[in-house]
């Protein structure tokens, strides 16, 4: 009968012997204990040690991990740490009433939702007994970790260091929850247990033990983008906080360096993570600053390089904000406040006005001295006519496919105006399987085009490399004080049968990326099987300064190529209660639609709304929450014929107020016909 195995594996010979810095103040005595093999005297040197030397002064002064963290209201945070004392825990928004025991690999979504157990695991309900336990002392709160840390410590054994194990396999040992323990939930309980009574000696050198458990992992197994840095983040925090472990200087060193790398490697040269993904480029500058600062507090310095790759990741959500100062919806991402993200790093860069403007929600200092902007290598083009609330706004995507994180969206537009987001797109969605969360990364939630009824179908099983991050997207723009334009083109065909590879990690030992299951995904040579006969370009151009006397608006000009009759279908979302369809116009209370009128046996204009059959479309989602979204509108246009031309009026009033009457297309240019009679003439700019 196989020995059950209990953690942590580290024994205490091993651990005081060789993994213990005796050289320290507080540590006389171990060697002596060692060599009498009283591993109980090491055991209270040790903890008495730390009793004598944790900093929680310096701690408290850490950015989302001391005391300043704890915010909200004082009696939800009493009735969630209640909760917790009686095993009722949440993760991914579900809570479950465990009994005495905590099964630590359970899973109480209804649908088997792996990432309820991941994130259990992540102990946020440890920061919150933390929380409430130096708000009041109740020792019953300490007594409550301690037993769910002994019991996982026990349970959720860290598998073997030297076993090619690369954590998705395991439930309790992401190397993501992995450095989240690291930098967030550990080192919170420690710091508020670490003198109670119920932290005993032999608790905390099994804390201790565990860290470097994590750590070690950590050394040897990681994975890349945004993980990585939540993995170095969490590792630089054990290289901080934990002086007694011997490693500690050599971990902290591997941290820099690889935080150095990790901005050569995966920051495009405008500043862009290669996720492309607002949201993870949140949590890769958080988690960046998070260590940065951890080891300003503590004494240590980081390369001023760092600050500057940083700086310049904070400068895009300035330039890619909407008008009521939110964030895009781009990738995995979705609106998140401006002033969240970047003011809460904004003291450490005090001379740059953009940021400063920005934290303070334009109360302080005075806007960006720019309006429209291109990122030439993410391939983002943002157009405004100014920054006010009621100014009109586009974000077009013409750059390449993320790293991670990425929705079959390239040419997808993205459209604010009269104060709310009138051209959303699908937003994003919890990382399950379902129905929803297909739709949600395919191109029929996004609004360029599809073919056929296939969505685009970029595939990437391959980690970027370094000089990528310096290639220029192939989008073309134009930026003046009349008229900003940007141009691209989808060449990398369509099909359905697509794989997510959102949190599919990519392995630095072997340099491929890993389904959740650890099993390799299709090497660099794999093409799936596509239709690659029609390509998709599209140049979008927003009129700032119109004739006649309109307000301004945007034109999209839509170009397909192909030898081969096919079905077009360029799509719309349209977040709005009612919508007017006619044969040519789709219109809200305060937004209108309008493309060029065609024989019937072309195409015209259709719509659908919170359809699940015969496919999900309609849908907008903008959390990580299951079953959080509700029905828009999804504008239609459909095309048939092989290679073909139309353009599309997007303008900032209602039908009955939009002076235009039609649309037309002569040639390359496009004619708008206003309703006194007069008409104006646009045409892309050849650049």
């Amino acid at each position: 009968m196989e020995k059950a195995v209990f953690g942590p594996c580290v024994s205490d010979q091993l651990f005081f012997a060789q993994l213990v810095n005796t050289d320290l103040p507080g540590m006389d005595g171990i060697k002596d204990a060692v060599a009498a093999e009283d591993y109980a005297a090491c055991r209270h040197i040790f903890a008495e040690r730390v009793r004598t030397y944790l900093r929680p002064d310096l701690f408290d002064k850490l950015p989302g991990s001391g005391m300043e963290s704890i915010t909200g209201n004082n009696d939800s945070l009493l009735e969630e740490a209640e909760k917790i004392c009686n095993n009722e825990l949440s993760s991914c928004g579900l809570s479950y009433q465990f009994g005495k025991d905590i099964d630590w690999t359970f899973n109480a979504s209804p649908d088997g939702y792996v990432e309820w157990t991941w994130q259990l695991n992540r102990h946020y309900h440890w920061s919150t007994l933390a929380a409430e336990y130096r708000q009041t002392g109740d020792e019953k709160y300490a007594k409550c970790f301690v037993e769910q840390f002994t019991g996982w410590v026990r349970q959720a054994v860290a598998p073997d260091r030297d076993a090619i194990c690369y954590g998705n396999e395991t439930l309790c040992w992401r190397s993501l929850e992995t450095g989240l323990r690291l930098s967030g939930s550990f080192p919170a309980a420690l710091h508020a247990f670490y003198k109670s009574e119920a932290m005993t000696d032999d608790v905390l050198v099994d804390f201790y033990k565990s860290i470097w458990e994590h750590a070690k992992r950590l050394e040897k197994f990681h994975s890349r983008f945004n993980w990585y840095i939540m993995e170095l983040n969490g590792l630089g925090h054990a290289s901080i906080l934990y002086p007694e472990l011997k490693e500690s200087s050599q971990w902290y060193d591997s941290v820099v360096e690889n935080l150095k790398k990790a901005l050569e490697e995966d920051v495009y040269a405008d500043g862009f993570q290669s996720e492309l993904s607002t949201v993870y480029q949140y949590i890769v500058v958080s988690n960046y600053m998070e260590v940065m600062k951890a080891a300003e507090i503590y004494g240590k310095k980081m390369p001023l390089e760092l600050y500057d790759g940083v700086e310049r990741m904070l400068e895009v959500f300035v330039k890619t904000a909407k008008p009521d100062m939110q964030l895009p919806d781009i990738g995995d991402g979705h609106n998140m406040p401006l002033s969240k993200v970047v003011g809460s790093f904004a003291a450490d860069f005090p001379d740059n006005p953009d940021i400063q403007w920005a934290a303070h929600e334009g109360k302080k200092g005075k806007c960006p001295g720019f309006t429209s902007v291109a990122l030439p290598y993410s391939g983002f083009m943002i157009m405004r006519t100014g920054w006010g609330a009621d100014d009109l706004y586009a974000c077009f995507d013409g750059g390449p496919f993320g790293a991670c994180h990425q929705h079959q969206d390239k040419l997808n537009l993205v459209v604010y105006a009269n104060g709310h987001f009138v051209i959303p797109e699908g937003g994003t969605y919890a990382y399950d399987t379902s129905p929803m969360r297909r739709y949600i990364i395919s191109t029929r939630s996004h609004n360029t085009a599809r073919v056929n009824g296939m969505d685009q179908n970029r595939q990437r099983f391959v980690i970027g490399k370094p000089e990528d991050m310096k290639q220029d997207s192939g989008m073309k723009t134009w930026i003046s004080d009349e008229m900003d334009y940007a141009v691209s083109i989808y060449n990398e065909g369509y099909g359905n049968e697509y794989t997510e590879t959102a949190f599919q990690s990519a392995i630095t030992v072997d340099g491929r990326l890993r389904d959740k299951d650890g099993n390799l995904l299709p090497g660099p040579d794999y093409v799936p099987e596509l239709y690659m006969g029609a390509v998709h370009r599209r140049g979008v151009m927003m009129i700032k300064k119109p004739q006649k006397g309109l307000k301004p608006f945007l034109l999209v000009f839509d170009e397909f190529q192909s030898d081969d009759i096919n079905d077009y279908e360029i799509l719309w979302h349209v977040d709005s209660k009612s919508l007017y369809l006619t044969d040519t116009t789709a219109s809200t209370d305060d937004f209108t639609v309008m493309t060029v009128a065609r024989d019937k046996n072309e195409g015209g204009l259709d719509v659908v709304r919170g359809a699940w059959a015969p496919e999900c479309q309609g849908w907008r989602a903008n959390t990580m929450t299951q079953g959080a979204y509700y029905p828009v509108w999804t504008v239609k246009h459909l095309l048939h014929g092989k290679s073909m031309k139309t353009v599309t009026l997007l303008y900032a009033a209602a039908g009955e107020e939009c002076p235009v009457s039609s649309l037309k297309m002569e040639g390359d240019k496009a004619v708008i016909y206003l309703d006194n009679g007069d008409c104006l003439h646009y045409q892309e700019p050849q650049i």
